[in-house]
Order: structure tokens, then sequence, then C-alpha cells
């Protein structure tokens, strides 16, 4: 079941945020591992804010950096690094829906350890793990929540700020094609590029910027994809060696799910990627009605209706997939 949105609640939580964001000086940011085009800008238009604001900030990271989203402002600044925190410190986390990555990044963390943590989020099972929840399951993006914030206080969005969140507007609503754009989503488009955002370059940068190399990896991935006998489910698959073989980062793979999820007939469409400890990360799209959240929900997993995930600890792809289709029929 969905959350119901409360208006006057949301705005009293988005004052509350901006209230934060004014009068704190220490701030430590978060998003989740394998971080999409919505990850990135959210982290990195809070970033922007923060410097333009001259407040103590960084970024918790540990991760790769994708090639589609070195063109946004301080992305540069993404290496791995945990920052130290400390009981001024205001953790803000991105486009999780629970504690976990904190939980992962700093193993034992008490509540005095650090002032408060500040949830955004728009997964609709998000588990409220923040001292405040800003949490909107209908927005099409965390970016779209953070616009949102910004407009209803007055906050001025600039240039760099607004390429941020056009990024992981773009990105999230499934270039504006998941059912969760709405009318919302397009006046926010426009506001963006009446800023001065060139949808263009965004577009070519997020998906026209791929390294040669990729026509190898996609001819074998598309030799290995496999239709079910009913013809709704396809999937395929990525192994470290094609990576390290052609010399191409984890990320990579990340859009190839969107060729075979268009096969006509198909509703459902899986990519299982393998983890270097051989272990597999399946991401899910759908095409239809079928809602691919609760399937990933089953492993543990999260997401949206349209576009989800999960980890198979399995090191064995047959005993994934296998474990994937029992759970589909």
């Amino acid at each position: 079941m969905r959350m119901k949105f409360n208006r006057i609640k949301y705005k009293n939580i988005s004052k509350k945020v901006v209230e934060i964001i004014n009068n704190e000086e220490k701030f430590v940011l978060f998003s989740h591992k394998k971080p999409d085009g919505d990850a990135m800008g959210s982290v990195l238009t809070m970033y922007c804010l923060f410097k333009k604001m001259n407040k103590n900030v960084e970024v918790a990271w540990d991760d790769e950096v994708p090639y589609q989203f070195t063109f946004l402002p301080y992305s540069n600044i993404l290496k791995k690094n945990i920052p130290s925190i400390d009981s001024n410190t205001v953790l803000i986390s991105l486009d999780n829906s629970s504690k976990d990555l904190i939980n992962l990044l700093y193993p034992g963390l008490k509540r005095e350890d650090y002032k408060l943590i500040i949830n955004i989020d728009h997964h609709y099972k998000n588990t409220e793990f923040g001292d405040i929840n800003l949490v909107t399951p209908d927005a099409s993006s965390v970016t779209q929540i953070l616009y949102n914030v910004f407009k209803e206080n007055d906050i001025e969005i600039d240039i760099r700020m607004a390429e941020c969140l056009y990024t992981g507007l773009v990105t999230d609503s499934g270039r504006f094609q998941y059912i969760n754009t709405t009318a919302q989503s397009h006046l926010m488009a426009a506001e963006l590029i009446s800023l001065g955002v060139d949808p263009i370059k965004i577009f070519r940068k997020v998906f026209e910027n791929k390294p040669a190399e990729i026509l190898n990896l996609y001819n074998s991935m598309i030799s290995r994809a496999k239709i079910s006998k009913k013809g709704s489910f396809i999937y395929s698959y990525v192994l470290q060696d094609d990576l390290k073989n052609l010399n191409l980062p984890y990320s990579a793979s990340m859009n190839f799910i969107n060729m075979i999820r268009a096969i006509k007939n198909v509703k459902f469409a899986s990519v299982f990627k393998q983890e270097k400890d051989g272990t597999y990360r399946v991401s899910l799209r759908s095409s239809s009605n079928v809602n691919v959240s609760k399937i990933a929900y089953v492993f543990g997993g999260g997401g949206h209706p349209m576009a989800a995930g999960y980890h198979c600890k399995s090191k064995n792809l047959v005993e994934c997939v296998t474990q994937l289709e029992d759970e589909l029929y």
C-alpha cells in the first residue's frame, strides 16, 4: 500500500529541513551504492547549495563515479571518503529507503555520535529512519523533492544546482516515460531549462556518451539474452571478465536493460550484473502494469514500480535466474 500524501505535514517538514540547513554548519551527505542519476543529482545539488552557503560539507562515498555523470559540477570530489562525524554533524540521506548504507559505512554508530539524520527519499517503502523524514513516494525523483523544497522556501536555484536537479529528474523518470512522470515533472523541467539548463547537452552526456568498447559488451549481452516461453520476461547478464577484458567500468552496463525492455510483448526485463565477489546485482524494469519493486522487496531489495533492483547473494547465475523466475511465475 502506498503512503498517503499529507500536504500540510510535508510543508511543515520542508520548512524544518530549510531551518536546519540555515542554522547548522556541519553536514555529511549520503546516497545509495551503485549511484544512478538521481543519487548523483541529489547529492551534488545539496553539495552545490552548501558550498554556496560556505557550510562545512562532505560526501560519504565508497563507489565509482559513473562516467555518464562526470560532467556534473563537483563530481570530481566524489572519491573514497568516510568523513569523521561528531555530535555537531547533520547527516543527510538522499534516495535511500533505509539506514543500511549509513550502518555499512559507520558500523557501530550510536545515536549520540551525530546531531540528527535528515532522510529525503521517494521510495514508497522507506523505513522513515531519520529524525526528520521528508518522504514523498509520488515524486518522480529525489531531485524533484529538493526542487519543491527550494521553491517553497525561496532558495535560489543557480545553474549548477539546476543541472544536477534536471539530471536526477530525466534519469529517474525514465526520460519522462515512467508512471511517476506528472505534469509537475514537466513544469519543473521547463523552469530548469529557463534557468539555463541545456537538455540536449545533458541527454547526450548521460545517454549518448558511450565508449566504443561498449559495442562489444552489448554484443555479448545481446547474444546471452533469453526470453521466457511465455514471452513476457527477458533477461541477460554481464560478467566481471567482460568489463575487465574491455577495460570498461561497472556503469557501462547501466542502460542495456532499457534496450531489451523495449522488445515487443515483453512485460519485464532483468539484467544480472556480476559483482567483484562473484554474487549478482539484479536490475529489474517493467514495461507494463507489473510492479517490479514488489518483486525486488521479496529478495531484500527495493525501488519503484517500473525500476527496481536487489542483490542475489548466490555466485551461481543459474540459481539467481531460477530464483527470480520462480517468483515471477
